[in-house]
C-alpha cells in the first residue's frame, strides 16, 4: 500500500482517529478540532479514476509525433499532455537510438509533471491527491525506463541533461525528494557547463528555483537563487518565469526599485504562440502577486488586466484560483483582495549550503 495512504487521508473528515484527541481537549477544545476539520473540504476517494484518460490509437511513430505536437501546445489540458507524453515515450522507446526523439519524449514529459505538480500546488485541500499521484506513478514509470539509457548513450548532452533532471524531480515521491535534488543539481551543473544557453536557460532556472523555494534550513539561498536567475536571463533575455524569479528575489532582498523595472518588463511581454497562453495566465498571475507586494497597484492592475483579457479570449485556460481551506487560498475574507498561492516571504541567508 503506497505510504500516503498509510496514514489519515488529507482532507478527510473527522473520524475515529479524531476523537482520542477531542476527548483529551475536553468540550471545548473537541469542538474546535471539529469545526477546523469540517474547515477541510473532503478528498476524492475516487480521484485515482480521475487520473484515466483516453487517446486514441495510432500505429505510425510520424502520425504520433505529429498528434502529440498538436496536443502538446494545449497546455491547460491535463490529458491532452499525458497522451502526447505517452506518444513520445512510445516513440522514443521504438526508435531507442535516435536522439531527437529521446529529447522530444523528455520534453513532453517535462511538460505534463509540471502541468501536475502545478494543479497539486493550487488543491490547498488535497481533494485531488489521490488522481494527482496517480498520474506521477505513471510519469515516474515512464521516466524508470527512459531517463537511464538517455543518460548512459548521451552523458554529455547538455539537452538530455537538464530534461532528464527535471523529469526525476517532477516524478519524485516524498520519500525520494532528496535523492532527485542531489542528482538533479548534479546534471544541471553539468549541462550548463557543456553548454549555458541550452533551452533558453532551463538549467539555471531550475537550480534557481530549488534555492528560492526551499526553506534555508535545507539550503535555501535567494541570493544564490538570484545569481542563478540572472544566468537563466542572459540565455533568454525575455523569459517571463526567469524575469517573476528575478523579481521575486529582489523584493526579498529588499531591492523594490530593482523589482520594479523587472516587473514592467514583465508586463509587456506577450505570449508567442497557443502554446505560451496557459504560461502567461500563470505568470502574470505571479507577477501581479508580486507588484502588489511591491506596493504598485497601478503595475498589478496592468497585469491583472491583461491576465482577465487572454482568459476571457481563451476560455479553455486555467485561472488557477485556489479554494479557501483554513485561511488559507481564495480571497481575503475581510478585504476581498485577492491571495497567491506560494507568495511567501522568507529572509535570505547567506552562506547556506546547496540544496541537497
Amino acid at each position: 500500500m503506497p505510504k500516503y495512504l498509510a496514514r489519515p487521508l488529507p482532507g478527510r473528515r473527522c473520524s475515529i482517529r479524531c476523537r482520542p484527541t477531542s476527548m483529551v481537549l475536553g468540550a471545548f477544545g473537541g469542538l474546535l478540532t471539529m469545526c477546523v476539520l469540517a474547515a477541510i473540504p473532503p478528498i476524492n476517494e475516487e480521484g485515482a479514476a480521475d487520473a484515466k484518460y483516453q487517446c486514441p490509437t495510432i500505429a505510425m511513430p510520424s502520425d504520433r509525433e505529429r498528434v502529440a505536437a498538436a496536443l502538446g501546445s494545449h497546455t491547460y489540458s491535463k490529458n491532452d499532455l499525458a497522451c502526447a507524453a505517452d506518444f513520445r515515450v512510445a516513440n522514443a522507446e521504438a526508435a531507442p537510438n535516435d536522439l531527437g526523439t529521446t529529447i522530444a519524449a523528455l520534453g513532453a514529459l517535462v511538460d505534463y509533471t509540471d502541468h501536475v505538480r502545478l494543479l497539486e500546488a493550487f488543491d490547498l485541500g488535497h481533494i485531488s491527491a489521490l488522481e494527482f499521484a496517480a498520474r506521477l506513478d505513471h510519469s515516474r514509470q515512464q521516466a524508470a525506463l527512459l531517463l537511464p539509457r538517455a543518460r548512459m548513450r548521451w552523458p554529455a548532452d547538455a539537452r538530455v541533461l537538464t530534461l532528464a533532471a527535471i523529469v526525476d524531480l517532477n516524478a519524485a515521491s516524498a520519500d525520494q525528494e532528496l535523492g532527485a535534488r542531489t542528482r538533479a543539481r548534479e546534471s544541471l551543473e553539468k549541462a550548463i557547463k557543456l553548454d549555458p544557453h541550452t533551452l533558453n536557460g532551463a538549467a539555471q532556472r531550475t537550480i534557481a528555483r530549488m534555492y528560492l523555494d526551499l526553506p534555508p534550513l535545507l539550503g535555501g539561498d535567494t541570493s544564490k537563487a538570484l545569481e542563478y536567475f540572472a544566468a537563466a536571463r542572459q540565455a533568454a533575455p525575455g523569459d517571463i518565469r526567469t524575469l517573476n524569479g528575478i523579481a521575486a528575489c529582489d523584493l526579498e532582498l529588499g531591492r523594490s526599485g530593482d523589482a520594479a523595472v523587472v516587473l514592467r518588463q514583465v508586463a509587456q511581454l506577450v505570449p508567442a504562440n497557443e502554446a505560451e497562453l496557459q504560461l502567461f495566465v500563470d505568470e502574470w498571475r505571479t507577477g501581479e502577486g508580486l507588484a502588489t507586494r511591491l506596493g504598485d497597484t497601478k503595475l498589478a492592475s496592468s497585469m491583472g488586466g491583461q491576465r482577465s483579457k487572454l482568459l476571457g479570449a481563451h476560455p479553455e485556460l486555467l485561472p488557477r484560483n485556489s479554494p479557501i481551506v483554513l485561511g488559507h487560498g481564495g480571497s481575503n475574507p475581510v478585504t476581498g483582495a485577492k491571495q497567491y498561492v506560494g507568495d511567501v516571504t522568507r529572509p535570505a541567508i547567506t552562506g547556506a549550503k546547496p540544496p541537497p
